[in-house]
């Protein structure tokens, strides 16, 4: 992830292939793999007002970004009034999860089609990961 959009390598880091088609903006911060989904943050830079998580097949870096997110109360926002940071983002095969620093965390059980908040009283997430 880079101010320039998502950068990915099928070569182990020789070549990379950039690319911010259907993100609302280049800026972007995370980016992890579940089941064959890249999904990643964008935002407008560093003091955004509107961060979004997206996801495109992994096997088509040609493809474009599709936001995650639903208009309903416990979905994953469309639009966070800040950015989803690094470390705030992660997978474990099909299972994505986003932690926000007002202490919302939300999860996908599909790689990131459909999404449910968490009931918690978190003070603020800034980091999810996986433990085995």
């Amino acid at each position: 992830a880079a101010a320039v959009g998502v950068g990915q390598s099928d070569d182990g880091g020789d070549t990379w292939t950039w690319s911010h088609e259907g993100l609302h903006a280049s800026y972007c911060r995370a980016a992890t793999i579940a089941e064959g989904w890249l999904l990643a943050t964008a935002s407008t830079g560093p003091a955004t007002t509107e961060g979004a998580v997206y996801r495109r097949p992994l096997a088509d870096p040609e493809a474009p970004f599709t936001r995650c997110g639903g208009p309903g109360d416990d979905d994953l926002p469309a639009a966070f009034g800040h950015n989803v940071d690094t470390f705030s983002l992660a997978a474990a095969g099909g299972l994505v999860a986003v932690g926000t620093p007002t202490g919302e965390l939300y999860v996908s059980e599909d790689s990131g089609e459909r999404w449910h908040r968490l009931p918690t009283a978190l003070p603020g997430v800034h980091c999810v990961g996986w433990s085995p």
